[in-house]
């Protein structure tokens, strides 16, 4: 098969090169185009119609729907078709048809079920109907993932129940249709590049001088690391093949997959895109039917936030593959590249990465070449493959790296080559060597074996090599242009970097507990130096000690002070060793814990900047220290620290309740409260604390709603770390949270009141018609970038005394209890199905109201809850896969530990557990 002139592909010539055949020739003039595996294009001819005999033959309209191109499908039919409602749909368990569908209608083009082509599937949708999977394929918005298909038999947006076949929709279109049809972005899984690129413009190839490394340049005798391998600067290289050498087109073998090594071709992704805090906004209803009669209507929604969980790189998987590759890649060597400059090739220690970019040392003529480092050794060979431009021995050599304005540039401690500029349109190529030579040449790093390489697979993919099924997907898929799946960017980019941690921890010396002195010292002492073993080097600690005074004497009035210093300074074992606890029946007082924060934060004034993590964790027992004061506990607030409440204890006292009251109505997320039984469980899960501090790449976010003053919409109430409440100003709304680590979610509600009265004088609505109205705008701020969106809710206006399906039922609680909830719990639902994140919410704040409230019993509340989750739809892929949520598995798992946990509640201890874990963590 002849390749097409617009296809970006590489393969063999069966035309030896000519004596003056030019370095700077591109590879794609050595190869012929072949098509890659599992890439086999489409034939453009229609497949025959084949029908199974029982099977009625099909419309018109459908037999030539299925004969024309996915795009004419779409406008066909959705002409005349009622706007898809946006929302993402989660997957849930497959259920095969087990019945006969003939007589039922397909959700989408109405026709009877047993008019289906040969082989086609019935789907059944999350609406109850089914569908045609034609019909379904082919309403799929190729511009909006979240743009999901209506059924018109109930008006319902409606998915697939088996995730397996919605992916192969996607994956039919990602991968195997041509580019020229090609409009379908990646669907479940896409990220969103925070700028369109942060690279310059690439000067076009036919101007390119490819001699800026033929003049001479001298060499520097340096330490040899093996025999004959040296650091031989950049020599000059040949302009042809010469005759003797014995590499030639034809002994190259064809390559399994092409790489994606043009500008068009490269993601767009880079490795700060995987921690974009994830926003959306989701409504309780799809539509609301008002009531032109009544004065005021209340519309409720559920902000979620999250960031994506971020694997640990997988370092120690198949070195048996990494070994073949490497020894794949030095017999290329050995066959192709004429003059070795004196490197011997068997005694170079192993390859870490290799990969295809262009160099510069004077930031103005580009050379493309291929980059490979042996453990520390830099090779960079020609284009051509006939010649090494360069070797450079980096623990010897390379002293520092720059990243900025797209290129990298390498600094070494040479006169031949002082520094060397790397550039390359596809940014992972360019994250992966910048993490290479920031972090891991200095700690001798091991690379995943999927990012050994990104775009230079081709070079030992000769069909002998277990190549990862995830490189050959993300080269198909960036061959295309497209962006990539979040499951894939997470493997070939590397762990975005923490943020370093500055960590204050607060112990008291009054021992109120019933254990002797001797052993809460040692509690003590064993708590602080697990904490220290467990820091990184680029982590500052500090201790605050309540209780004892600058002179060393017992004081449950005064505290003292140290740090802030690296976790491997020598002096901390001598302070935690001088420890030493008295009983007292004084509480040490908690303002003074802020008077040492406030000198604290004199003495190192990095702890007053912006995008610092400042945790401020307080390791105390029951009734050891006395309540914060608002002024005090505003400070810390002000100051952006985190407060970690640590509390060993078999019971909750009253600093614990102090400190829950002191956050009500307050929408900065700061505090976090963690009860253990005894030292033996901190000790336990101290560890998992610090790590969980280790894993914050975003210390601040801030959610911005903005309504108009004059509009007629304003917030009724507006959750609070589980409470609704009245907000101080109706038409705006912050949202701060705090130290945002890898998987971190935060879910909270807001209702808003419509004047129904303003509603008809500032909008032109038709009754009995439904209007999208927009009622007020968000924005957030992201590696400085202002990112704005607005809401909208679909509207109808109505002189019906009855209740719409659509709005909520009036058949609440009074008095004490929520209206929000429903009092037909165990009734089929008589509203449209809610999604399962917003019944999430709701479930939590019906239990944080009983468990505080204790206005109903623990029977009630299962029931209630049972009412609730009923006729719920699951939806919004990426929070339920990708955020901390993903432990419990899907939302049915959660709400069974919820209930079970519910049903073990026996004093106020376990009550409280709930209650508290709910209203902090968001989850049991």
């Amino acid at each position: 098969m002849r390749p097409t002139a617009n296809k970006r592909q590489r393969g063999v010539n069966s035309t030896p090169p000519s004596a003056g055949y030019r370095k700077s020739s591109k590879i794609s003039r050595l190869f012929v185009a072949t098509t890659p595996n599992g890439m086999s294009k489409r034939s453009r001819l229609p497949e025959p119609l084949r029908l199974d005999s029982l099977t009625p033959p099909p419309t018109v309209e459908r037999q030539r729907l299925s004969h024309i191109s996915p795009t004419q499908q779409i406008a066909k039919l959705i002409d005349g078709s009622s706007s898809p409602v946006s929302t993402l749909n989660s997957p849930t368990p497959m259920q095969r048809p087990s019945k006969n569908y003939m007589k039922e209608q397909c959700g989408f083009c109405e026709e009877l079920m047993a008019m289906r082509l040969s082989t086609e599937k019935v789907l059944e949708l999350s609406c109850n109907h089914k569908c045609h999977y034609n019909c379904y394929r082919v309403l799929l918005n190729k511009d909006d993932i979240s743009d999901l298909p209506i059924c018109s038999l109930c008006g319902v947006k409606s998915k697939p129940v088996d995730e397996a076949i919605l992916e192969e929709m996607y994956s039919e279109i990602l991968i195997n249709q041509n580019t020229e049809d090609f409009g379908f972005e990646e669907q479940l899984d896409r990220i969103t590049p925070v700028v369109d690129t942060v690279l310059p413009q690439i000067p076009p190839q036919s101007g390119f001088n490819s001699k800026f490394l033929s003049s001479a340049i001298p060499m520097t005798p340096l330490d040899k690391m093996t025999d004959q391998l040296n650091s031989s600067g950049f020599h000059p290289t040949c302009d042809c093949y010469t005759s003797n050498n014995p590499f030639t087109p034809s002994t190259l073998s064809t390559p399994t997959f092409v790489p994606s090594w043009s500008k068009q071709a490269s993601p767009s992704v880079i490795a700060d895109d995987l921690l974009k805090p994830q926003v959306s906004i989701v409504g309780e209803f799809n539509k609301h039917t008002i009531n032109n009669t009544v004065s005021s209507y209340t519309i409720s929604h559920l902000v979620n936030i999250f960031t994506n969980e971020i694997e640990e790189e997988k370092t120690s998987e198949d070195f048996k593959l990494r070994s073949e590759i490497h020894n794949k890649v030095i017999s290329i060597f050995k066959e192709r590249i004429v003059d070795l400059k004196g490197i011997d090739l068997d005694k170079l220690p192993p390859l870490t990465i290799f990969d295809q970019f262009e160099i510069s040392i004077d930031g103005e003529s580009w050379e493309t070449v291929n980059g490979f480092v042996f453990t520390s050794t830099l090779i960079l060979v020609h284009e051509s493959f006939s010649t090494i431009v360069g070797s450079v021995l980096l623990k010897d050599h390379f002293t520092n790296s720059v990243l900025q304005h797209g290129d990298l540039t390498l600094f070494f401690s040479t006169m031949t080559l002082p520094e060397l500029q790397i550039r390359s349109s596809n940014q992972v190529v360019m994250s992966k060597w910048d993490d290479f030579f920031a972090y891991k040449l200095k700690r001798n790093g091991q690379i995943p074996l999927i990012q050994m390489s990104t775009n230079n697979w081709c070079l030992v993919d000769d069909g002998t090599l277990d190549i990862p099924e995830d490189a050959r997907k993300f080269n198909r898929l960036t061959e295309k242009g497209l962006d990539l799946p979040f499951n894939i960017m997470k493997q070939v980019l590397p762990a975005p970097k923490r943020l370093p941690l500055n960590l204050i921890v607060s112990v008291t010396l009054c021992n109120t507990t019933p254990t002797s002195n001797e052993e809460y010292d040692r509690d003590i002492k064993h708590s602080l130096r697990l904490i220290l073993s467990h820091l990184g080097p680029q982590d500052r600690f500090g201790l605050v000690v309540l209780g004892r005074s600058g002179e060393r004497e017992p004081d449950p009035a005064a505290s003292t002070f140290y740090g802030m210093t690296s976790s491997s300074w020598s002096g901390w074992e001598e302070i935690i060793e001088d420890l030493e606890s008295y009983a007292s029946g004084t509480r040490c007082e908690m303002s003074s814990v802020v008077r040492s924060l406030k000198k604290l934060c004199i003495v190192v004034p990095e702890l007053c900047d912006e995008g610092v993590i400042k945790k401020l964790v307080l390791i105390r027992c029951a009734d050891a220290l006395d309540v914060f004061t608002p002024d005090n506990f505003q400070w810390i607030m002000n100051k952006g620290f985190s407060l970690c409440d640590c509390l060993v204890s078999e019971h909750y006292d009253k600093t614990t309740d102090s400190l829950v009251q002191l956050i009500h109505n307050e929408h900065r997320y700061q505090y976090q409260l963690a009860r253990y039984q005894d030292f033996s469980q901190f000790h336990s899960k101290a560890t998992n604390m610090v790590e969980h501090f280790q894993k914050v790449y975003t210390s601040d976010f801030q959610l911005t709603m903005e309504i108009e003053e004059s509009s007629p919409f304003a917030f009724a109430q507006v959750e609070s770390h589980g409470e609704m409440c009245t907000p101080q100003d109706p038409h705006h709304l912050t949202i701060s949270l705090k130290d945002l680590e890898d998987g971190y979610y935060h879910n909270s509600r807001f209702d808003i009141a419509i004047d129904t009265k303003k509603l008809c004088e500032s909008y032109p609505l038709v009754k009995n018609a439904y209007h999208d109205v927009s009622i007020l705008k968000w924005q957030y701020k992201w590696r400085g970038k202002t990112v704005t969106k607005e809401l909208s809710v679909t509207l109808g206006i109505s002189n019906a005394d009855n209740t719409s399906s659509t709005s909520p039922v009036d058949r609440s609680f009074t008095g004490t209890r929520s209206s929000s909830y429903m009092d037909i719990p165990l009734l089929p639902p008589l509203s449209s199905f809610k999604d399962s994140l917003y019944i999430k919410k709701q479930v939590e704040l019906l239990v944080i109201e009983t468990l505080t409230q204790d206005n109903m019993s623990v029977h009630e509340l299962i029931s209630m809850i049972f009412g609730l989750i009923r006729g719920c739809s699951t939806n919004h892929v990426m929070f339920f896969k990708h955020s901390r949520f993903n432990k419990f598995k899907n939302f049915s798992m959660y709400m069974d530990q919820l209930l079970s946990q519910l049903g073990a509640i026996e004093d106020e201890t376990s009550r409280k557990d709930i209650l508290y874990s709910l209203k902090f963590r968001e989850e049991v």
